[in-house]
Parts: C-alpha cells; structure tokens; sequence
C-alpha cells in the first residue's frame, strides 16, 4: 500500500521523538526507502535544536535578575525624591525674605545720646544698615524667613545667627533681635530700603537732609545671573543630547544638561525665588543649591533610566 508524502511528513515529527507505534515506524522506515524528499525532511527534524535545560535555567535567571534590578532602582528613586522633597520643602522654609516697612518695624525713637533705635516686629530674623557715603541718610533693612512667617517660631538666639548676621549687628545690640540700633545716626535721616534695588522707600527717622538721590543699600543678583547662564547652557545640551541621543557623548551632554538645569531649580528654592541680596552670602546660596541638586540630579536621572526601561518593554 502506497502512502503519500502528506501523511508521512505529518508523522514525521513524531517519529523523529520515538512517539510512534511499531506499525507505523514499518510505514514510516518503509516509504523513507523509497523517497528521497522525505528522508531529507526527517535529517532536518533531527538538527532541530532542542534548548537544554542549563540554558533555560539561566535565560529565567537573567529575567529575575533584572527585574529585581528594575525594583530596587524603582525604590531608590523613590527613596531620593522623597529626599530631595523634604530637602527643597526646608531651604524653601528657611529662605532669607526681605521685608517691608510695615511687615518688620514696629517704631522707631531717638535717645538722648543721638543713637536711632528701630523696634522690630517678631518675624524679623536680622537687619542691616548702611551709611550714605554722599549725603547724611542711612539706609536699612529686614529680612525673616518663609517658616517665621508661617508657624511663627520663637525667635532666633544671637548664637544660632550666620557669622555675616553677626558682623552686621554686635551681640549687646542684638538683644534677641527685638530693637536694632543705629548707635551714630545723629543728625541722620534713617530710610528704610526697597530690597529690590536698595532705594530709600519709606522714611523712619526725619534728620532734616536731603533724601539721597542713589541707592542706600547695595542690592545684588549675581545668583540669578548665574541662573539664567546655567539655564541657558543646559538648554543647549538637552538638545544637543537630544541631536545625537544615539552617541555616548548625547548621553553625557543629557546627564550634565540635568544636573545644571537641578542646580537653577535648587537655587530658586534657597532664595524663595527672590534672589536679591544685600551683603554677599553668596557662597552660602550656592552650598544649599548643591546639596539640594546632588538628590534632585540623581532623582532625575534614574527616573529616565525607569522610562527608558519601560519604553524597551514596550517595544518602543
């Protein structure tokens, strides 16, 4: 009895295992003797591959293992936002906010001996002054904190102050920060500043002088300055590691490109986003920028690692 080709190649794959019957291994033996296309279809079936079970073993370890690396990424990402989260909540809380006339000073007299004292309302946390260098004004001003303002905590002690607070004030004249004492005002008009240019605004003390024509106070913005160079530069870089995202150096331009553009973010929260300042201090911004940005970089960048992973899962 002739079999045909179709029925033998559908037995084929069974033979080729040994899963047939005697009967038909005699049909099977009996027609590869005979044909020649078949006989080369079963030398086929028997070069398959099988996969040995070491292989599979470690293609399972493999995906174990990376998905145990996708966690622990995914927790420590968490982990560093929720750091850098509490990190920007408190420099933003214990930023340096000038303050107006009305917000710091309660009144103002002038004792017998010519010296001006200015009381202070509770928020103040410190105050400067600077002598005209052309004409008989003084120019002072305030400053507090996003925290005293809201939870109106107790007020701070001389020993808990910056070295520059102190230089602006002696500790007998400091008296908790309760009065601030202009001790050779004399003869002096006392402005209180504009702290967004350091011009005489409001007039505490009347000597009888001409206002002053310039600014009282000397009023900065060199970290905003920086800022917008290093906004400027980061921008550039995400492109270009946007441009050339297929090359080592675009990833190096997109890694450095966050860690500036975390630096600008960091340093609006230390400055509440005023930035002015009206004695340096600048060294210190910069320090609370960087500790805020290491987190807030890495944060940044394990999160694009998790996207990208996704986007792979994705076939994206």
């Amino acid at each position: 009895m002739d079999i045909s080709c179709d029925i033998i190649r559908d037995l084929l794959p069974l033979y080729a295992e040994n899963l047939t019957s005697k009967a038909s291994n005699d049909l099977v033996d009996k027609h590869l003797c005979e044909c020649d296309d078949c006989t080369k279809q079963l030398g086929i079936l028997k070069k398959a591959q099988v996969i040995p079970v070491d292989v599979e073993v470690k293609s399972l370890k493999r995906v174990g293992d990376t998905i145990r690396r996708r966690r622990i990424l995914a927790a420590v990402t968490v982990l560093l936002l929720c750091v850098t989260i509490v990190l920007c909540a408190e420099m933003v809380l214990d930023a340096k906010i000038y303050l107006t006339a009305e917000q710091a000073v309660k009144t103002v007299e002038q004792r017998e001996d010519g010296a001006v004292i200015i009381y202070l309302n509770d928020n103040v946390m410190g105050m400067g002054a600077t002598q005209h260098e052309d004409s008989k004004n003084y120019g002072t001003i305030a400053w507090s904190t996003l925290s005293k303002q809201f939870f109106h905590s107790d007020r701070v002690s001389y020993e808990d102050l910056d070295e520059d607070d102190k230089l602006l004030c002696p500790e007998d004249e400091y008296e908790e920060v309760s009065r601030f004492i202009l001790s050779n005002a004399d003869g002096y008009n006392v402005w209180y500043c504009d702290a967004r240019n350091g011009k005489a605004d409001t007039l505490l003390m009347d000597g009888g002088n001409p206002p002053p024509t310039g600014v009282l106070l000397k009023i900065h913005y060199d970290l905003m300055h920086y800022c917008v160079i290093l906004m400027a530069v980061s921008a550039l870089l995400a492109f270009l590691g946007w441009k050339f995202k297929d090359q080592w150096y675009g990833e190096l331009c997109t890694r450095i490109s966050v860690l500036l553009g975390s630096l600008c973010l960091s340093a609006v929260m230390v400055t509440a986003g005023q930035f002015a300042q009206h004695y340096s201090g600048l060294s210190e911004q910069i320090a609370d920028s960087t500790i805020v940005a290491v987190p807030m970089t890495l944060t940044a960048l394990f999160a694009r690692q998790l996207y990208k992973l996704n986007k792979q899962d994705k076939g994206q």
